[in-house]
């Protein structure tokens, strides 16, 4: 679905980009722009920059910019026009429904779900709190030690043991079996027969706090699964969401770290001892996902797994997730065979104490690998060491990797020398083998050349466009991304909206995004720009005609070899030519 122009600018106008920012970023004037820490990477020293009059940010560390749009859909990890569609409700501005009708009947059907289950959120949570039918469960609870204050901040509820009541419930509501049949609540094989019958009702919340799936726990023993999630739907992936991340962010910004755990009751279990900045993956390990979400709130995460081997699978898998993005890690461990839920019950004091004194990860995974293997067997060391290398693999500083090396050495009793040539061989081998699977291309910075310079220059002034293209059409460049800079000031030229921050909205390839933004925000297209496309036009047709001297020049090289007549007489042609180009070179030095 395609946003008029004309909505975007009444969006951006009514919508300040430092207000939008500073939700995210802790902001200060400098000069005539606003500074702040990036939220992208790590860093101590502000680099990310906030220019209001232009409508643009950019961060001269991980090279990241663009519009309060892009911002949006970088911080939130969400598309452009989920982007737009949230500035919308924000800004009061209300958005063309017209488009693609699979596209908005989709997003009506999400809608409704959402609806749906908030809804269901306040029908379980009065069940639960009122029903004598959920006698059992408030006592369940009770015996979990989980409070009253808690059940509310997690909205918790019941659902009656009746399998078809929520079906007949809701029919009688006027929602269609086929609305019923994709919301996540029926069995598949028996589809007015609700998987959540029976069960404590765990609502599932995103980020930014909209209940996308529910979560239950059986309270009868028996056939039934103790534990299950909503299969996913429209609305809810598991790789995306962490249980309990709404409940705690305003914790976790503060705090600076998250505590990722096992399950429902170890983040209420958390939550009831004081320390609300926990959080779940679902029936899932942690993913690259979970990771990339957290870090828009916090660079450190204490992850609280279960003291066995299951556990320790966990962590080997989880910390190099966390290491390829720089958060920073460490490990919370308990008295073995303990979870949080059962420290909650037996000693809160003691659950508390061992949160607040996390270790460091990597010399923990160290520790729990080397009390698995025989470390006094040279199979044994190699194991321990083969576990570890992926962590060793995914670090992006060296300095981390020696000392990660050096730990090894004091605990396996080998030379750091012999552990760093079996780190060498065993990422070569890595390497051969992505080579043979094609590995991904690496993203280097795009190069900067007189064309982009060009281009560079008219996306900073757009008005200059009309005069570029009188003289410089699409197919006399060279430069593939100056193509598609032109492509798009040519759509914008012809829409008639030739708006900087539009046009880069609609570049795909960040890496271009990235380097525009950096040029227009430098400052250097400032000053005198219509001299500015001057010089560089002369610049483009030097270079165009040194290119034809260089080919001139090379077919008169090949000719020179031979004596017949015909090529004596391109010879002749050939340096008319070359005296022409000559000429015409030193007439643009002496113009520029």
């Amino acid at each position: 679905m395609r946003i008029p122009d004309s909505v975007l600018e009444e969006i951006k106008g009514k919508v300040s980009i430092q207000d939008v920012i500073s939700d995210h970023v802790t902001l200060q004037k400098k000069g005539s722009r606003l500074w702040g820490l990036c939220p992208f990477h790590t860093e101590k020293t502000p680099s990310f920059t906030v220019d209001e009059e232009k409508g643009l940010y950019y961060c001269y560390g991980c090279h990241k910019g663009g519009s309060v749009f892009t911002f949006l859909m970088e911080v939130e990890q969400v598309s452009f026009i989920e982007s737009v569609k949230i500035l919308a409700e924000r800004a009061h501005v209300e958005l063309p429904q017209a488009g693609d009708e699979r596209q908005l009947e989709a997003e009506n059907e999400q809608r409704q779900l959402m609806e749906l289950y908030r809804r269901l959120t306040e029908s379980f949570r009065h069940i639960l709190e009122s029903s004598p039918h959920a006698e059992h469960a408030r006592g369940y609870l009770e015996d979990r030690r989980v409070p009253e204050e808690i059940q509310q901040r997690f909205s918790l509820g019941y659902l009656f043991q009746s399998g078809k009541w929520l079906h007949t419930f809701l029919t009688g509501k006027h929602y269609s079996q086929e609305f019923l049949g994709k919301s996540g609540l029926f069995s598949a094989k028996h589809t007015d027969y609700c998987l959540f019958s029976g069960r404590i009702i765990f609502p599932i919340r995103d980020h930014r706090g909209r209940v996308v799936a529910f979560g239950g726990r059986a309270l009868k023993e028996g056939s039934f699964a103790k534990y299950i999630n909503s299969p996913e739907t429209s609305i809810f992936m598991k790789r995306r969401v962490l249980y309990g991340l709404h409940e705690s962010l305003e914790h976790v910004r503060k705090l600076g770290y998250v505590i990722i755990c096992e399950g429902y009751f170890d983040v209420m279990a958390l939550h009831g001892v004081g320390i609300p900045c926990a959080a779940a993956p679902l029936g899932t390990a942690c993913t690259e996902e979970h990771a990339y979400l957290i870090k828009r709130f916090c660079n450190e995460v204490h992850l609280l797994f279960d003291q066995d081997s299951a556990g320790t699978e966990a962590l080997v898998k989880t910390l190099p997730i966390f290491e390829r993005l720089d958060i920073r890690t460490r490990v919370i461990t308990l008295p073995q065979g303990k979870d949080p839920a059962d420290l909650l019950k037996e000693d809160p004091q003691q659950l508390k104490t061992c949160v607040n004194n996390p270790v460091n990860s990597f010399e923990y995974l160290v520790h729990i690998l080397s009390e698995r293997y025989d470390r006094s067997s040279p199979e044994g060391k190699h194991a321990v060491f083969t576990h570890m290398y992926p962590l060793l693999a995914s670090t992006n500083s060296e300095i981390k990797r020696e000392e990660y090396l050096r730990i090894a050495s004091d605990h396996l009793h080998v030379d750091v020398r012999a552990l760093y040539d079996d780190y060498t061989t065993m990422t070569s081998r890595a390497s051969d083998t992505a080579l043979k699977k094609g590995s991904p291309a690496v993203h280097k910075e795009i190069p900067m050349d007189v064309e982009l310079y060009m281009l560079a220059v008219v996306f900073t002034h757009p008005k200059l466009f009309a005069r570029m293209r009188s003289v410089c059409s699409h197919d006399r460049l060279k430069n593939k991304y100056a193509r598609t800079l032109y492509l798009i000031l040519e759509d914008a030229f012809r829409r008639g909206n030739l708006d900087s921050t539009v046009m880069l909205d609609e570049i795909e390839d960040t890496r271009l995004k990235s380097l525009m933004v950096r040029e227009i925000d430098s400052g250097k297209y400032t000053d005198h720009p219509e001299k500015l496309l001057t010089d560089t036009l002369i610049s483009l047709e030097r270079s165009e005609l040194a290119a034809k001297r260089d080919a001139v020049s090379f077919e008169l090289k090949q000719l020179e070899k031979k004596q017949d007549a015909h090529s004596q007489q391109r010879m002749r042609e050939l340096l008319f030519e070359k005296k022409f180009i000559d000429e015409e070179i030193e007439r643009i030095r002496k113009s520029l």
